[in-house]
């Protein structure tokens, strides 16, 4: 059992918020009971996500998308549905955190964790925002073999692709969630990029500068539960609890 304050202060020393893009809404966005023994760790805050909280007594929330886009609750973008979910995390006094940019923008964060794993070298962050990175596979790979390594590392049963899935492939870039934006900055020697999801502006623009990409979905980021429950239990030591929520894929291909 901790103080609320002193596990915040461990979190953005390592995740500051200032590294946040100016645009995001990250950090303490509902503060509750000051000593916690329980975390919960999800990738968004639901009603169904809220329930397991409370059934398991847990005081801290740590989420990656922000509950509240906006910097208050009463902006008129924040629909019903979100404030009567914030009221009812108020009432049972649960705090809620949010580890959104910061944590995609850091070094030891989503985009260079993910691209880790996938088997990327000599991982360099790309435009100013840094909310992709790129890097080389140490053996070139036709996209039909990556897109089965994508599959089996996160999970997923279908993506989508842009391109020629029959290409060899050897400088990739990653962008967790939404990261459209990063094919005006890809550097000329990508030659596939994986991301979640793109507007379709983004996706004829990839397809007539023969950009391969992979769109896995946004559900990539429920890779943040794994990310975030291994740091906290490695910084605190059995000091805390921390349990993980993994949300199921809520789209259905029919």
């Amino acid at each position: 059992m901790l103080p609320i304050k002193t596990i915040i202060t461990v979190i953005e020393d390592k995740f500051p918020l200032a590294n946040a893009c100016l645009w995001d809404f990250t950090g303490w966005q509902i503060k509750g009971k000051i000593t916690i023994n329980k975390i919960l760790v999800c990738l968004d805050i639901t009603n169904i996500v809220l329930d397991q909280a409370l059934a398991a007594d847990i005081e801290l929330i740590i989420c990656h998308h922000p509950l509240v886009f906006a910097s208050d609750i009463n902006h008129p973008t924040i629909s019903p549905w979100k404030k009567k979910l914030y009221q009812k995390i108020k009432n049972n006094d649960i705090n809620v955190y949010t580890l959104h940019t910061n944590f995609d923008k850091d070094d030891k964060g989503m985009n260079v964790l993910m691209a880790q794993d996938l088997n990327l070298e000599n991982i360099n962050f790309l435009g100013q925002e840094k909310l992709a990175v790129v890097g080389n596979l140490n053996q070139a790979l036709s996209v039909s073999t990556i897109i089965k390594n994508v599959k089996n590392y996160f999970k997923i049963e279908y993506l989508q692709l842009i391109g020629n899935q029959h290409q060899i492939i050897r400088n990739v870039a990653l962008s967790g969630g939404a990261g459209g934006d990063a094919i005006t900055i890809l550097p000329n020697n990508v030659q596939l990029f994986i991301t979640g999801e793109m507007k379709w502006h983004h996706i004829i623009e990839a397809q007539d500068c023969g950009i391969n990409v992979l769109l896995v979905g946004h559900y990539m980021e429920q890779k943040f539960v794994d990310f975030i429950y291994d740091f906290l239990n490695q910084t605190f030591n059995g000091q805390l609890e921390v349990i993980k929520y993994k949300h199921q894929q809520p789209l259905t291909i029919i």
